[in-house]
């Protein structure tokens, strides 16, 4: 499905986004701090800055990647935003952990890669994890 937001900030083409909750029909990039912040819509389809239109895919195939693994499920990036896989999701999350700036995070799956640029888009729940449980 497609469907157009108003950015509530600079968006890159391949952002996870999150419906802004002060501000009807506008989107946010997508942060796993946060039970609210974490609960993706779906993948910006342009790169736009705040107050600018843009699409968002929320349920369909994606082809604005580069160097996805095939069959691999792909997750909000602690760093917020950008899609990353299992790994480097661990690897971001423990790192912020080891500096005592979270102790949980929430895991959000938006989708699996179907080849090596595009993405089945299909945001799950966010799941909150704990820095001795990833």
């Amino acid at each position: 499905m497609l469907l157009s937001f108003v950015a509530g900030e600079s968006i890159n083409t391949g952002d996870a986004v999150t419906p802004h909750t002060s501000v009807s029909g506008s989107i946010l990039k997508a942060w796993p701090s946060g039970e609210r912040t974490s609960a993706v819509c779906g993948v910006a389809m342009d790169m736009v800055t705040a107050g600018a239109l843009t699409r968002v895919v929320s349920d369909s195939s994606v082809a604005v990647f580069s160097s996805l693994d095939i069959g691999e499920p792909y997750y909000v990036s602690p760093s917020g935003g950008t899609l990353v896989n299992y790994a480097q999701f661990r690897t971001e999350f423990l790192a912020y952990a080891g500096t005592a700036q979270v102790s949980g995070m929430y895991l959000c799956e938006v989708g699996t890669a179907i080849g090596s640029t595009m993405m089945k888009i299909q945001p799950a729940m966010p799941r909150l994890v704990q820095d001795d449980s990833v």
